[in-house]
């Protein structure tokens, strides 16, 4: 699921096109959906799949303060959602409503795959998701519970790895790196996390992408091991 058309709503990420095509050389029998076709019903609706691979935007929305202490006026807007998003009068919305994936759709609510949408899919046993987007490893943490976001919806699918980001990642150096980690995951048959180690020092080893805000963000989550 690669480079979704926003119809100007957000962003253009054209990167994500050079990853899915980095991908079908690799996996040339993968399903493919770009552009309008990206949207998020094919993902919802793939059962249990070997591999998911999503490249988008990814967003997460800070928990609300009381509005008691906050001015009436005052609203806090994340551009890639919609108003209903920025702060209201009522604090606490579950962290898995606050963050997400956005994808091609005709409106706001169909362009937007919250975290909590995401944790109803049935991957069960997938061996890895790949979330190529931004803040898809942060989120509220809960004591004694963990992390509450779009890495806490991945575990719910039931998906035994995955790869997450830790902040807004750049587009082109993203591109680079999934053809890097991929190459090794599929061609050299690495495990996850030493494929995405290498790809990393990789990057690192370049003079235009050696500082770590191109790279260091990825982190695997889940079942090391090279893919079955």
């Amino acid at each position: 699921m690669t480079n979704p058309d926003f119809k100007g709503m957000a962003t253009g990420l054209p990167g994500t096109k050079q990853e899915a095509e980095d991908l079908k050389r690799l996996i040339p029998n993968g399903a493919y959906y770009a552009d309008e076709k990206a949207t998020k019903e094919p993902l919802l609706k793939c059962v249990r799949p070997r591999l998911v691979h999503v490249a988008t935007h990814g967003f997460f929305e800070a928990d609300q303060p009381d509005p008691s202490t906050r001015d009436s006026n005052e609203r806090k807007v994340n551009p890639l959602l919609s108003l209903e998003f920025a702060y209201s009068t009522q604090p606490n919305i579950n962290p898995l409503v606050r963050s997400g994936l956005l994808f091609a759709g005709a409106s706001e609510a169909a362009r937007r795959l919250t975290a909590l949408e995401m944790a109803g899919a049935d991957w069960e046993g997938t061996q890895l998701v790949t979330l190529s987007a931004c803040d898809t490893g942060v989120g509220d943490v809960r004591d004694g519970e963990g992390i509450y976001g779009v890495r806490r919806a991945m575990v719910l699918t039931g998906a035994v790895a995955g790869v997450i980001t830790l902040w807004k990642v750049n587009d082109t150096a993203t591109s680079e790196l999934m053809r890097l980690f991929y190459d090794r995951l599929i061609r050299k048959h690495q495990s996850r996390e030493e494929a995405l180690r290498l790809a990393q020092l990789a990057l690192l080893n370049t003079r235009e992408r050696s500082n770590p805000f191109f790279w260091a963000g990825f982190i695997a989550t889940g079942k090391d091991g090279p893919l079955r």
